[in-house]
């Protein structure tokens, strides 16, 4: 059973550089529904090659998580997050969802989370950078941190791997700064990126 999980990132602190500054176009449909579109894969690169230039970003995104739930029904979740990274080893996050209000500190070696729904704080040693405490945190604990992938691409990770189709949905404007519309299917995840 594959659960398909979709997300709708506005990353407007990312791609909002000069390089996607051009006229609006209208909303377009890839060409085949099994093409991986030149263009689309052309701003996704440049957008990796960005990240990696980084050693200290912050993200603010609007993620919506489509969920089955028990009735077989899919539900939509909703959250907004602000991540501030400083590589290879500071992250602070803040997570406000439909069913959570946390706060993630990370500092080289101790991974610390605040709830604000239930008033708890937990800590856990931490291996030595931001990418590898986030894989070790989803493989520990099950957890997975929004934009991870973000992170681990800043980090010179490629992400951009067993795509399956990309399309370039044209441009969109965020936050009044104009900015292209990409979406990407990899296995068990869809995602889009502005």
């Amino acid at each position: 059973f594959m659960k398909r999980i979709s997300f709708a990132c506005a990353v407007w602190s990312i791609l909002s550089i000069g390089a996607f500054a051009q006229a609006p176009v209208a909303r377009q449909k890839p060409a085949d529904k099994t093409a991986i579109d030149a263009k689309a894969m052309a701003a996704l690169t440049r957008m990796t090659n960005y990240l990696k230039t980084l050693k200290s970003f912050e993200i603010h995104s609007e993620v919506s998580r489509d969920e089955l739930v028990d009735t077989n029904m899919k539900v939509q979740r909703q959250s907004a997050n602000i991540i501030s990274v400083r590589l290879p080893d500071r992250l602070y996050a803040h997570v406000q969802a439909d069913d959570k209000n946390s706060e993630y500190f990370y500092d080289g070696r101790t991974l610390v989370l605040f709830t604000h729904n239930g008033n708890y704080y937990a800590s856990t040693p931490a291996p030595p950078n931001v990418s590898e405490t986030l894989d070790a945190k989803k493989a520990r604990y099950g957890i997975n941190f929004s934009l991870a992938d973000f992170i681990d691409m800043a980090s010179d990770e490629n992400l951009l791997t067993n795509i399956s189709r990309a399309g370039y949905l044209g441009t969109s404007r965020i936050d009044g700064v104009e900015t292209e519309h990409i979406g990407v299917r990899q296995p068990n995840v869809d995602w889009q990126v502005w």
